[in-house]
């Protein structure tokens, strides 16, 4: 398998969890030099948060395809968010079907 981790050639984030019981990697590199790794799955959605954050501010002139995010067209519905307490699949079809 390729190497996944993100470099200042190929800035992104890279987050892996092999499994329920292990903890959560995760690393980030941007164009401009900044980077950061962590461990431990509360570490590395912090991490998440401290690249988006990065992201969306990052002072470099020069970002490639992709580094900034994409402005939402005119008239674009919301993004989807899972809803809170709301149907779920295997449950509504049982009961639909007793």
């Amino acid at each position: 398998m390729a190497d996944l981790a993100p470099t200042v050639d190929r800035p992104g984030v890279h987050v892996a969890k092999p499994a329920r019981d292990f903890p959560a990697t995760g690393s980030y590199a941007c164009c401009c030099g900044a980077s950061d790794r962590a461990t431990g799955d509360d570490n590395v959605r912090d991490l998440v948060a401290e690249w988006i954050d990065h992201r969306n501010t990052c002072p470099t002139a020069d970002q490639p395809p992709g580094h900034r995010p994409h402005p939402r067209p005119a008239g674009a519905p919301p993004p989807l968010r899972p809803l809170e307490g709301g149907p779920r699949l295997d449950r509504d079809h049982a009961a639909a079907r007793a």
